[in-house]
């Protein structure tokens, strides 16, 4: 891509245009968030100025965002290669939701005691729900180990998936690690033994070409926010048959069939798990964020983009004395997390921000990976299709006069 499409892109995120500190704003927290575009903006505002109602009634405005929601399933569906005839589409309000949502309603499937099998490199989203379910009914969690590189340690994996597994929670990228892991594989297992498969897409959805109906996984969850949507709107894809088996997450308006006082029945697939009013500005605002995304994917390769942005500031990180790197290996999103043995990351990351650059220092709510690789906190930098080889220069040249001013 030249430097006229991506101006041009980047005209597309009023925000990058901003001044932290007098200086031009360098955005490299992706993985927390992701900018919006105007015309996602300009739909939230549209939909509370000019198209704001409920769902489910006989007059005009209620049918017209009624029919925009429907619209959205099928589109999101339609996004991650996803036939509406096995998978529905479940709105939270993020992530951490959907994964709740199935810890909390697939007790009654799984036998008493039965394995889950994590990672140990989950985001608290998908492993705090877990741990509260085996405590609550005497499973047991298991850990696929990491590699030094960030890659998953699979040697044994057969044996770690074998009959008392029913459950396999993952994620497909680490917000911490930034490896592309190979889901295929582990979805397969799952599948050809009868174990249930939940994918954390949070950080794989903004980056990647998703295949769900060539990896069939049981479950698949990712947020708004993350994919230059709306905050306060997550995605739960989810196989329908499985929706119809499990316990309803919560009760109330619109997920009811029928009811009198002393009892009520419920909705069958999605319906059972959306009670009460959902964030309808987030779902217009999701959908127009998609299609963005889509047609932007339609002129130029984002994946290779991101992929040569990922390469120099790996590139570029390495050339910095004492500076560590963790995972650097080549199968990643543009992401990169690091420390230097000597620097706080807080102090860092305040030193970047006085010159305009947006990071993230801490655990990025993966404490227990720290723990692993023995450090406390890490610095993260995560890219978008928006950012620029000079906002990597100006990182770099920065962050090296953090560290000898904080060494």
């Amino acid at each position: 891509m030249n430097q006229l499409d991506l101006n041009k892109i980047r005209a597309d995120f009023p925000i990058l245009n901003s001044k932290i500190n007098d200086k031009s704003l360098i955005y490299f927290d992706n993985a927390a968030t992701t900018q919006k575009p105007q015309i996602m903006i300009d739909t939230v505002v549209n939909y509370y100025t000019n198209e704001n109602s409920n769902t489910h009634s006989q007059h005009f405005l209620a049918e017209q965002i009624t029919f925009k929601v429907d619209q959205t399933r099928q589109q999101i569906l339609d996004f991650v290669k996803a036939d509406k005839k096995i998978y529905s589409v479940v709105f939270t309000k993020n992530a951490t939701e959907a994964i709740n949502l199935v810890a909390s309603s697939i007790s009654k499937l799984l036998q008493k005691p039965s394995k889950i099998v994590l990672t140990t490199a989950e985001h608290h989203a998908n492993l705090l729900p877990w741990q509260r379910l085996a405590k609550e009914n005497n499973h047991d969690l298991e850990f696929i180990q990491i590699l030094e590189d960030g890659n998953w340690d699979l040697k044994n994996i057969e044996t770690l998936l074998d009959t008392p597994t029913k459950l396999v929670a993952l994620n497909w990228v680490s917000n911490v690690l930034g490896v592309i892991n190979p889901i295929q594989k582990i979805v397969d297992i799952c599948n050809q033994n009868q174990v249930y498969s939940i994918i954390d897409a949070t950080q794989a959805v903004p980056h990647l070409e998703l295949d769900l109906d060539k990896v069939k996984p049981d479950f698949l969850a990712f947020s708004g926010h993350k994919i230059f949507g709306p905050t306060g709107i997550g995605v739960l894809i989810a196989k329908t048959e499985l929706l119809d088996k499990m316990a309803a997450y919560q009760v109330g308006g619109e997920m009811v069939f029928s009811s009198s006082l002393l009892e009520s029945t419920y909705q069958t697939g999605y319906q059972k798990f959306e009670a009460g009013t959902p964030n309808l500005a987030g779902i217009v605002g999701l959908s127009t964020s998609l299609k963005y995304l889509a047609d932007l994917k339609s002129s130029f390769d984002i994946y290779f983009f991101e992929k040569q942005l990922y390469q120099k500031l790996r590139t570029n990180l390495k050339r910095i004395n004492d500076l560590k790197l963790i995972a650097d290996t080549d199968n990643k999103i543009p992401l990169i997390s690091f420390y230097h043995p000597k620097i706080n990351d807080y102090d860092l990351g305040v030193f970047l921000d006085l010159a305009g650059v947006a990071t993230r220092s801490g655990r990025h709510c993966a404490e227990p990976l720290h723990t692993i690789l023995g450090i406390n906190s890490s610095t993260r930098a995560s890219l978008a299709f928006y950012n620029t080889a000079s906002e990597i220069d100006n990182f770099c040249n920065y962050l090296e006069q953090a560290i000898s001013k904080l060494k």
